[in-house]
C-alpha cells in the first residue's frame, strides 16, 4: 500500500485480489452493468450530466468476490488507515464509461464528493456493512425524507478492473486537482488497483476521459457530519467564508443544515453561524 498526503490524503493498493478472485469480479461485471438502460444523467444543483452507466449493487449481488467490499473487516481497515469513525452504511456501485479512439468518453469535472446523503438499508449485522437502499441517497433536504438518517461522505474508493491495458489505451483514470483546480496528477486505471481518499474541503478530483470502454467500482463510506466538521473545523470555516457553504449540494431548497444533526450538541455548544463565522 502506498500513502500520500498531498493535495489530500489518499492511498493506492495494487494487486488487491488474487488471480481467481479478480477473474470472478470481472466475469460478473457485464451481467450487472447490463441492467442499466441509460446513462446516469444530471448530477447536483448545477445539472452537470454524468454520461456513464451506473449500477447500484444490492445485497444479493454481493457474491463472487463482491462481498469483500461489504465485509466489516474491510470497513475497519479503511477506518484505521484514515483514522476516521465510520457509520454502518456504504454506497456501492459499478460505473461504465463507453469510449473509443474515434469517440472518447468525456472527462468529468472537478468536485469534492463532500455531500450529505440519506441513509437507509438492509438489516445491520456484525459481519457486513449495510448497502444504502430504500431511500433517495442523493437527498440533502430536511423534509423530503424525514425518517432518513443524514450522513456525510467521508471516504471514497475506486477499484479499477475489467479494462483493456496497453499503450493503445489512454485515459480512464482519476484526475487529482490542486486548490486552483489545475491537475496535480492522474491516478492511472491499472487493473486490480484500488484508489481511496479522505473526502474533505480539498479533495478535488474527476474522471479522466478514455478512448476505450472503462470499468470501475465506486464505493463511499460515511460519517457523522458534525464529527467530520468538528475535526476539520478551520478548513470548513475557510470554505464557508469563501463559498457560503460547507457541503456540495444535491438539491436547491429546503436544505438540511448541520445544526439539525442529532450529534451537533456533542461537538458544538454555539449556534451554527457562530461556529462557522458569520458572513
Amino acid at each position: 500500500m502506498e500513502r500520500f498526503d498531498f493535495p489530500f490524503r489518499h492511498i493506492l493498493i495494487k494487486n488487491l485480489f488474487n488471480v481467481e478472485a479478480y477473474k470472478s469480479l470481472c466475469g460478473l461485471f457485464p451481467r450487472y452493468i447490463a441492467r442499466c438502460a441509460r446513462p446516469h444523467g444530471a448530477v447536483g444543483t448545477e445539472g452537470l450530466f454524468y454520461k456513464a452507466l451506473i449500477y447500484g449493487l444490492r445485497d444479493e449481488d454481493c457474491v463472487g468476490g463482491y462481498e469483500f467490499f461489504v465485509w466489516k473487516g474491510w470497513q475497519d481497515f479503511i477506518s484505521s488507515v484514515f483514522n476516521l469513525s465510520l457509520n454502518p452504511y456504504t454506497a456501492y456501485s459499478l460505473h461504465f464509461h463507453e469510449g473509443s479512439p474515434q469517440s472518447p468518453s468525456q472527462s468529468g469535472w472537478a468536485h469534492l464528493d463532500l455531500s450529505v446523503c440519506s441513509m437507509a438499508g438492509s438489516s445491520l449485522n456484525n459481519d457486513r456493512v449495510a448497502i444504502v437502499d430504500g431511500v433517495n441517497y442523493a437527498d440533502d433536504t430536511w423534509d423530503e425524507q424525514p425518517w432518513a438518517e443524514k450522513a456525510l461522505r467521508s471516504v471514497a474508493m475506486l477499484y479499477y478492473f475489467n479494462n483493456p491495458q496497453g499503450p493503445s489505451c489512454h485515459g480512464g483514470g482519476t484526475s487529482i486537482f490542486a486548490a486552483d483546480k489545475s491537475i496535480y496528477k492522474v491516478i492511472p486505471p491499472e487493473n486490480n488497483t484500488l484508489f481511496a481518499f479522505e473526502i474533505g474541503t480539498e479533495s478535488w478530483h474527476g474522471f479522466a476521459g478514455a478512448d476505450y470502454d472503462r470499468c470501475a467500482m465506486v464505493q463511499w463510506f460515511h460519517s457523522s457530519p458534525s464529527y467530520i466538521v468538528s475535526r476539520n473545523l478551520p478548513k470548513f470555516q475557510q470554505m464557508w467564508r469563501k463559498e457560503g457553504r460547507i457541503f456540495e449540494h444535491w438539491k436547491n431548497k429546503n436544505l438540511w443544515t448541520l445544526d439539525q444533526d442529532p450529534e451537533y450538541p456533542k461537538y458544538f455548544s454555539a449556534p451554527l453561524n457562530t461556529v462557522l463565522g458569520a458572513l
